[in-house]
């Protein structure tokens, strides 16, 4: 008895919009699967609907009432209902009972009899109709909350596409500049001006990779692709940062896609402030072969704790 008088008290708190949304929300998840539940639902909802037009909620219950239970319009036509059977009932109890005409005692109580079968027929009409709209109230509750996250889903892939395409865009600048390296030097050794050797040093541009699955060359649309020349010495490469946060140092590790550390430095501070503040980097090119790595980034205080700063994924493709 005690745990059926939790579950109405629950079932009112409900109705009177006093549970948390979480907590509706569970309720919600209750009423379409327990039909015990739903019938006690539909009890209480009567049951407040006849509080009210006998005047025996409370005054806060009341404003609750009329503010949040009757905003759902099946109730509003249920409590009209409700005013005119006990309106009619009270006329019936003050007109007293009828005068006895004929013998026996069932001609003198047909009246009320008929009156019990047609209120009981409107309270049966009034709880169809309430049934039917809960039911409704609670799918378009369902449809909503799951359109809600499918919204949230494509804004995130969205967001995912939008920084993929800023990554494409900065590596093609990237190759555009080193094409035009590589034209100079053409056009320089057909006049007979060959200069001395330099050592080849190629730069790419990295941005945190952010909603990667677990198993990168699943995901081969997100992660920037580094064409590395055979004859280049050293692979420089500019982490972008998502914030202005400054540390003293970086720790940096670059690891296979099997979580193999292939190396690993203390890194001092270099930025640069265009396009954006970014951490730049000088590898040897011999640590690169063709695949996929992961470049983690982590940020040392001043009392030498260290803060993860990003995962940068890379795929190392023949030039």
């Amino acid at each position: 008895m005690r745990q059926d008088a939790e579950i109405e008290k629950q079932i009112v708190r409900y109705l009177l919009g006093d549970l948390s949304d979480v907590e509706k929300a569970s309720l919600d998840d209750r009423l379409m699967l327990d039909e015990e539940w739903f019938d006690r639902f539909l009890a209480m909802e009567t049951e407040l609907i006849d509080q009210y037009v006998r005047d025996e909620l409370s005054p806060t219950e009341r404003e609750k009432f009329e503010k949040i239970f009757l905003s759902v319009p099946h109730r509003r036509r249920q409590l009209e209902s409700a005013k005119v059977v006990l309106k009619v009932l009270n006329e019936k109890s003050a007109a007293g009972a009828p005068t006895v005409h004929a013998p026996g005692a069932w001609r003198a109580r047909r009246p009320a009899i008929g009156w019990s079968l047609a209120a009981a027929a409107v309270l049966v009409v009034v709880a169809g109709g309430s049934w039917l709209m809960v039911k409704n109230q609670k799918l378009t509750t369902q449809v909503e909350r799951l359109q809600t996250e499918q919204q949230s889903q494509q804004r995130q892939e969205q967001e995912r596409q939008q920084k993929f395409e800023q990554q494409r865009a900065r590596s093609d600048e990237l190759a555009e500049q080193l094409r035009r390296g590589q034209d100079r030097l053409v056009q320089l050794e057909q006049r007979g001006k060959t200069p001395s050797p330099q050592p080849l040093i190629l730069s790419f541009a990295l941005s945190p990779t952010i909603n990667l699955r677990r198993d990168p060359s699943s995901d081969r649309g997100a992660i920037p692709k580094l064409s590395i020349l055979p004859d280049a010495h050293q692979i420089e490469l500019q982490l972008e940062l998502a914030d202005d946060e400054a540390y003293q140092s970086y720790r940096v590790e670059l690891r296979s896609v099997e979580k193999v550390v292939i190396w690993s430095r203390n890194w001092r501070s270099t930025r640069v402030a265009e396009p954006g503040p970014a951490v730049v980097l000088r590898l040897p090119s011999r640590l690169f072969r063709r695949g996929y790595y992961i470049l983690t980034l982590n940020g040392a205080r001043a009392d030498r704790r260290l803060e993860p700063v990003g995962d940068y994924h890379f795929e190392v493709v023949s030039p």
